[in-house]
């Protein structure tokens, strides 16, 4: 995945990787495995990669205070950069006030600094109407309402489905989803995980109390639950990998099957597979119908992140997340715009988890390099 000579800029294009002040690189902390392995990818790439948080910015002299991984001493050590060429959002956003967010963007748009992705969060909601409106993506969303401080919006989806998600507008990770599920007229079970699977079964009212203090004020979506194929009791779930690479073209780098902890509601924190091995030996795919569930996934895919890219701006990765269902129907649980890896590096070899950390690289360069996103390549 490396460009050609022609194609490369003349110097090292800086790229910055900003975080949240919560990933402690002001203690240079060795541990960031995923970070390291962004920065390998520079061995093939003409790039200087370094990591800032927001407050790491010197607005009155354009510099950032930021850091470099220093092989030899295996330590991020502090440097003053430039600003960068290409941003890289990794947790970006999160934990910092609004107001300080955006004084940021401003000034990178003024600069003309390209992004890898364009948006560091999907509101689920507007995700959701501006998929609905793909008339091959529609069929496989499920039945979603926003809530806005109405009970009854939660009752209706109850008395139609007998189980909903309830699923922050801007949750991550899993964080922020609570499953509901109606025992009797008066009484009601809710679920979710947070290190640990909370389960408790309350009366009306409470359940009330307790999704107001659980979701704190912010908005949130209820959904129609999906029927997700599952090993006894754990539920299944695929994250898609997609990634531009250094020639802007959009590819599948792997989708590894997450494997949900007993009677949780979602899958995240679960262990995860490679998609072609758990398919053929976990559950007894042949290579026939494997061949025919790669196709329809590729072609769902491609649809989401092409109706995606056409709403919002390019992006150079996204993460989705899809469910198969025990008809065989693929519906599509939500996208991340910051997708962390965790699964694919858990679940596929070194040759596809550098790929995912080349990608990006590359793409950078193709970006400062005035690219603009190209076709697709095929899912192998």
């Amino acid at each position: 995945m490396i460009m050609n000579n022609e194609s490369r800029p003349a110097k090292p294009v800086l790229i910055g990787v900003l975080l949240n002040h919560k990933k402690l690189i002001h203690t240079a902390n060795p541990s960031l495995m995923r970070l390291k392995m962004l920065d390998q990818a520079n061995d093939q790439a003409n790039t200087v990669i370094f990591l800032f948080c927001l407050e790491d910015v010197l607005y009155d002299r354009e510099m950032i205070s930021g850091y470099y991984y220093d092989r030899a001493s295996g330590r991020w050590r502090n440097k003053l950069f430039p600003l960068p060429d290409v941003l890289y959002f990794r947790g970006a956003a999160a934990g910092y006030p609004r107001a300080k967010f955006q004084r940021f963007e401003k000034m990178t748009g003024e600069k003309n600094i390209r992004k890898i992705n364009t948006l560091v969060a999907f509101n689920k909601w507007e995700l959701h109407k501006v998929l609905s409106a793909n008339e091959t993506i529609a069929p496989h969303l499920p039945g979603t309402v926003l809530y806005q401080g109405q009970p009854h919006v939660i009752l209706q989806m109850l008395q139609r489905y007998g189980k909903v998600y309830l699923k922050a507008c801007l949750g991550r990770q899993g964080k922020q989803v609570m499953q509901v599920r109606q025992l009797t007229r008066d009484y009601f079970e809710y679920r979710y995980y947070i290190n640990k699977l909370y389960a408790h079964r309350v009366s009306f009212y409470r359940l009330f109390q307790l999704i107001d203090r659980f979701f704190q004020g912010k908005s949130f979506i209820v959904q129609q639950p999906i029927d997700l194929i599952a090993l006894g009791e754990q539920k299944i779930d695929l994250r898609a990998e997609l990634q531009r690479n250094s020639k802007g073209e959009l590819e599948i780098v792997a989708i590894p099957v997450r494997v949900g902890k007993k009677n949780a509601p979602i899958t995240t924190h679960s262990a995860s597979y490679c998609f072609e091995e758990f398919f053929l030996n976990q559950l007894g795919y042949s290579t026939a119908e494997l061949r025919s569930l790669k196709e329809r996934l590729r072609t769902l895919l491609f649809a989401l992140y092409e109706t995606i890219e056409s709403h919002y701006g390019p992006f150079g990765e996204i993460g989705i997340d899809l469910g198969l269902d025990n008809a065989g129907k693929i519906w599509f649980i939500e996208a991340n715009a910051q997708p962390a890896k965790v699964s694919l590096m858990g679940a596929y070899d070194h040759h596809v988890i550098s790929r995912a950390f080349a990608n990006p690289v590359e793409y950078a360069l193709f970006l400062a390099g005035s690219g603009q996103p190209q076709g697709i390549l095929n899912f192998s």
